[in-house]
């Protein structure tokens, strides 16, 4: 279903030296997975809802007068009242999120409420610039898409007449901007659901491995021993020649590392994102839930070598691409072209010029140890963007002033939802002792 889904929306595999789960987000979007089952009759229907808006390229600046033009998407099957429903499809491709099984198509039902989605400047089809060079990127943030939000509401205000309430629908980051876009222009949005929305930014986010490791702990016995034994026997076989050797046969990793005449920092945090991917997949997505990943990460028992098990669990993609080589991927991500699946570059060039997120094992203690640093997310913004960390916190802090951050977010009517095991809860706001 995962194949038939990306050739429907013709996305490219991303770069090969990254794997299935990165930055806590997964090849194509962080709620891309939603999707994967909906009928393929569905999907092909897409055109069939759509519409497009012209936008300003900057929001801010009176005197940058080019325009754009925004892709939406619409159902009107359940509209008989002056309510509409608005989905943020966020940093991915939208594919067609208003008439799959969904909460929110459920809501519109249940409401009689018009439902809208709304794709996310850069992202998809909706393409403001001519490619996504440096240069362009400066109109790719979260200020101008919830300015695209507020012109878009206007603008169906205006055709539809009348007093017309608004309710915003987001996941993760999109969950983010349906908060954000509350607290901003709450004269054009009655109330917003934001569900994992990491509204706290953060350079280093411990918090998601620590929350990974609390769920996979619950979990217990070999499948938690079995991590630390293996991770600690990596990093034992890493430090000679012939353990690399041993690694390389192991995971059939290529170009093999002995081909490295000195194994950079950056590409040992690459051969530890392998080796982390599917545990992170399993606690934010449950796909496959962390019970079924347990029982296949230790299904030969305790006397089986953890590397293999660690191997046998690795998506086909993975085993097919198992590239630690740190410079290609940094070369791939350089592409500035609108083709293929260009939203990692998208969104890693808003972790940086924004948000931080970059999810590490700097502090605290897990059982995944000391695997990943930030420091290697810092030098794609360097390589990448120019963004030094010096830029990078300075970007993160006038983030966090403008929108309130999580502890003094001051938006009302905002539903904050989350799931029990999901690591992004730890940047989503949980209560509001502040604002009761």
């Amino acid at each position: 279903a995962r194949m038939k889904w990306l050739a429907l929306v013709a996305l490219a595999t991303v770069a090969s030296a990254i794997p299935d789960m990165f930055m806590g987000r997964r090849r194509g979007g962080f709620t891309s997975h939603l999707f994967e089952n909906v009928d393929s009759s569905i999907l092909a229907m897409s055109d069939a809802w759509t519409g497009n808006i012209t936008q300003r390229l900057d929001h801010f600046d009176d005197s940058i007068t080019a325009t754009w033009t925004q892709r939406y998407m619409f159902n009107h099957d359940y509209a008989n009242s002056n309510v509409n429903i608005l989905y943020l499809s966020g940093e991915q491709w939208m594919i067609n999120p208003i008439v799959g099984p969904a909460a929110y198509v459920y809501y519109a039902e249940q409401l009689s409420a018009d439902l809208y989605a709304l794709e996310h400047r850069f992202y998809g089809k909706s393409q403001p610039t001519e490619d996504t060079s440096v240069e362009n990127l400066k109109y790719l943030s979260s200020r101008q898409a919830i300015e695209d939000i507020a012109e878009f509401i206007r603008q169906i205000n205006k055709v539809k007449g009348g007093d017309q309430k608004w309710i915003l629908v987001g996941g993760s980051y999109a969950g983010a901007l349906s908060a954000w876009a509350r607290l901003k222009h709450p004269e054009l949005i009655a109330g917003s659901i934001a569900s994992s929305g990491p509204v706290l930014a953060q350079m280093d986010f411990y918090g998601y491995l620590q929350t990974v490791d609390e769920d996979f702990k619950k979990v217990g016995g070999l499948c938690y021993d079995q991590i630390s034994a293996g991770l600690e026997a990596a990093q034992q076989l890493l430090q000679s020649d012939e353990g690399r050797k041993t690694l390389t046969k192991t995971f059939k990793i290529s170009p093999p590392l002995s081909d490295y005449d000195v194994l950079s920092p950056y590409d040992i945090d690459t051969f530890y994102s392998y080796l982390i991917s599917q545990f992170e997949g399993a606690a934010q997505y449950s796909q496959p839930p962390i019970n079924a990943l347990c029982e296949k990460f230790t299904a030969n028992g305790p006397d089986y070598d953890p590397l293999k098990a660690f191997y046998s669990i690795l998506s086909p993609a993975e085993k097919l691409n198992f590239n630690v080589n740190y410079k290609e991927s940094v070369v791939e991500l350089s592409g500035t072209e609108f083709q293929g699946d260009i939203s990692m570059r998208l969104w890693f060039y808003q972790t940086c010029a924004e948000f931080g997120y970059f999810q590490s094992t700097n502090r605290g203690t897990n059982v995944f140890g000391q695997t990943q640093s930030s420091n290697s997310f810092i030098e794609y913004c360097v390589q990448l963007f120019g963004i030094n960390v010096d830029q990078i916190e300075k970007n993160i802090e006038a983030t966090n002033a403008y929108y309130g951050e999580r502890d003094y977010y001051a938006g009302t009517n905002v539903i904050f939802s989350h799931g029990t095991q999901d690591p992004w809860s730890f940047l989503t706001k949980k209560s509001d002792p502040k604002h009761w």
